[in-house]
């Protein structure tokens, strides 16, 4: 079998693919995104495979062979069209899918993009180019499969702004007319596979093809509650997203003393693959100056729509209802236990907040060194686990509750948050003065 040295770790896979489906007089194919990258010279994860078969049950016995095998799990997707997936070991995916159409040809033409639509022969090393898409991945050229390829698909509109953003690839003539004549159609679309495809532009960066994300609709009709972001909002949301990438490029080394702390911090995944900087891109897009970006009840629908998780659409709650306190707070040169009181509020997100609020600032002007100073002491605290973020009591609710009589709950849960704010603050630093503050609170509201 004549394979490219670059799929030498898929070699004992591809060979028992080819010995398996050879076994059962089938001929099988690799066709989609794992050629266009062998081509290009990129080793891929996940592969696609065409099986030429007479019924879709062929395909499903020949996966679960497979799956046997190779020692993965057998999952079939769709049963009536002949689509499974063997999930390995190693955390790759294999789909085979039965071949749609008279011939290969008719399947390849089909497909979304011509430097989709090529198939590999696993057994002769020949590569089936009905579309011309190998010319066209040298040419660096994103042209659809076919003149209803858009149509055939509306999601296709999405995919088209996601490889133009994540491969090195121009427009094909006449494909941004087709996506804005197209965009409304995405409608008929689910919302996990619009959510899928978005969040994988923000992932690549949506900023090269900012243009053709707003001009031909997509924008409109992925998040409608933007209005489209036109004139000025829109000039203000790109400004937002530029000085995110600009901080995410810089490895935010100019934000604080542990960067790769923050830089985990923003890359841990909170559902799926979907990261908390997706989560800022998507805020920078929200807060475009006249939308209700401060009611949580529009946000909760903007997560709804998205089909976001809880935790993604708390971030995102977090991000547009308080983002102009820590500008207020560095300002107003706000005393440490505001700080805290900020970063209790916000939670886990205090990190993500002072990023989006320093990238809304930047974006329309920029700000002074002590300005910037504030956020940076802030978000090494954070880190370091500081005075403000983690202010330790000098007492325990036992010691409250031992001290005064308490009964334990709420009240000696609000003694001990005021006693951590005034750690912060630096007004105790002992148990003495811990009790004596206490005391007094407990005197001036009974």
């Amino acid at each position: 079998m004549d394979l490219p040295s670059l799929w030498d770790g898929f070699r004992p896979v591809l060979e028992r693919i080819v010995s398996e489906a050879e076994a059962r007089d089938l001929p099988v194919f690799l066709v989609g995104g794992a050629v266009r990258d062998a081509l290009r010279g990129v080793p891929g994860k996940d592969l696609d495979l065409v099986v030429e078969a007479a019924s879709p049950d062929q395909v499903l016995e020949l996966a679960s062979a497979l799956a046997c095998r190779l020692g993965g799990v057998f999952v079939p997707l769709d049963r009536g069209r002949g689509i499974a997936r063997i999930v390995l070991k190693e955390g790759r995916d294999l789909d085979l899918a039965a071949r749609v159409g008279s011939s290969l040809e008719e399947d390849l033409r089909h497909r979304d993009f011509t430097l989709n639509a090529m198939a590999w022969d696993l057994k002769t090393g020949r590569i089936l180019d009905p579309t011309g898409g190998r010319s066209d991945l040298e040419k660096r050229i994103l042209r659809p499969a076919g003149p209803n390829s858009l149509a055939e698909d509306p999601l296709r509109t999405m995919r088209a702004l996601r490889m133009l953003c994540s491969l090195p690839l121009r427009p094909a003539p006449g494909l941004p007319e087709a996506i804005q004549t197209h965009a409304a159609q995405l409608r008929r679309v689910s919302p996990e596979r619009i959510r899928d495809e978005f969040f994988a532009c923000l992932q690549a960066s949506l900023l090269p093809h900012w243009d053709l994300f707003v001009e031909s609709g997509l924008l409109g009709e992925v998040l409608p509650q933007t209005g489209g972001l036109p004139g000025a909002q829109g000039r203000r949301a790109r400004a937002i997203l530029a000085s995110l990438e600009a901080m995410h490029l810089s490895n935010y080394e100019t934000l604080t003393g542990c960067p790769g702390a923050l830089r985990a911090h923003l890359e841990k995944p909170l559902a799926a693959n979907r990261r908390p900087l997706e989560i800022l891109q998507l805020a920078a897009l929200l807060d475009s100056g006249s939308t209700p970006a401060g009611e949580s009840d529009w946000i909760e629908g903007v997560g709804k729509s998205l089909v976001l998780s809880r935790r993604e659409t708390r971030r995102l709650t977090c991000l547009l209802t308080l983002y102009e306190k820590p500008r207020t707070l560095a300002r107003n040169q706000g005393s440490p236990g505001a700080w805290y009181r900020l970063f209790r509020e916000a939670g886990p997100s205090a990190p993500d907040l002072l990023v989006f609020t320093l990238a809304c600032d930047l974006g329309v002007g920029g700000q002074d060194h002590a300005y910037l100073e504030y956020f940076r002491c802030m978000l090494d605290d954070f880190f370091q686990e500081g005075r403000v973020t983690r202010p330790k009591s000098p007492v325990t609710g036992a010691d409250l509750a031992l001290a005064f009589g308490l009964s334990p709950g709420p009240l000696v849960g609000r003694l001990l948050e005021r006693l951590a704010e005034a750690v912060a603050d630096g007004q105790v630093q002992s148990r003495q003065e811990a009790l004596a503050l206490a005391s007094e609170w407990l005197a001036r509201d009974s």
